[in-house]
């Protein structure tokens, strides 16, 4: 389980995208869970929660489930 990254404190809650960081924070994510055999990815819809593990499902080839 990942929570997700950072993301800007103003704005929607459901459609808050992810800061600089966050984008860092989930770039490294990928990096560090891709070669762990997983083979689904599962977010909630929230639009920060989503670009957290997009990377991954993209090196896994696989769409994240909602």
């Amino acid at each position: 389980m990942v929570r997700h990254g950072d993301s800007p404190k103003e704005g929607n809650e459901r459609e808050r995208g992810l800061t600089e960081k966050g984008m860092s924070d989930a770039k490294r994510i990928a990096e560090v869970l891709h070669l762990e055999g997983i083979s689904a990815v599962a977010s909630s819809p929230y639009v920060r929660s989503i670009l957290t593990v997009q990377e991954l499902a993209n090196q896994i080839e696989q769409e994240v489930l909602v």
